[in-house]
């Protein structure tokens, strides 16, 4: 996934809103960016990886009555 890309003004504002925290709050800032950036390397960026045959062993109508059965009805709408 790509991700955004700020412009060095808009990291020198984050900075100076951030600059003033105290050291454990820094600390666990950088972990979390630090653990972030790892989970984005790991993570496909190609979209074609999204598309894939459904693989299953079960004939149509096994799952047809699987989706059927796990179906609920309710009386109550959602309300907007």
């Amino acid at each position: 996934m790509a991700g955004i890309t700020l412009s060095t003004s808009l990291i020198e504002r984050y900075f100076l809103l951030l600059r003033n925290l105290d050291a454990t709050s820094k600390k666990r800032l950088v972990k979390k960016l630090e653990d972030s950036m790892a989970s984005e390397t790991g993570a496909s960026t190609n979209p074609l990886a999204l598309f894939g045959a459904w693989k299953d062993d079960r004939d149509s109508d096994t799952i047809i009555s699987e989706i059927r059965e796990a179906r609920s009805t309710s009386p109550e709408r959602e309300k907007f």
